[in-house]
């Protein structure tokens, strides 16, 4: 289930990407960040219901002699943080996709 801690910190950085280099295409830009803050707040959920049922997540990306390249580590703080702060992204996202509709700058907000 450590996969789950990774796409919950993973998608919102790629639909920071994503909004970034949007280009014309704005209105499947803003759906596609929407769904990949939704799909990291999903994966943030089941990584919490995984850290409640069996413990401490980590995930730890190896170099081939065997030293720590960069890892993640979750525990029950850590996985109620990033749920909320998943949820709260979404939330935004989707206000801001709703509101900022037929705006000519709205792929700006999207960029930050």
């Amino acid at each position: 289930m450590s996969w789950t801690l990774v796409a919950a910190v993973a998608l919102p950085a790629l639909a920071g990407l994503l909004g970034s280099v949007g280009g014309s295409h704005r209105g499947v830009t803003t759906r596609s960040t929407v769904v990949l803050t939704a799909l990291s707040l999903a994966a943030a959920l089941v990584a919490a219901a995984a850290v409640a049922v069996d413990g401490p997540l980590s995930v730890v990306v190896e170099r081939s002699d065997g030293s720590a390249l960069v890892g993640l580590h979750a525990d029950r703080v850590g996985v109620v943080l990033l749920a909320l702060i998943c949820g709260v992204s979404t939330v935004v996202q989707g206000f801001a996709g709703r509101y900022l509709r037929g705006d000519a700058r709205a792929q700006r907000f999207h960029a930050v």
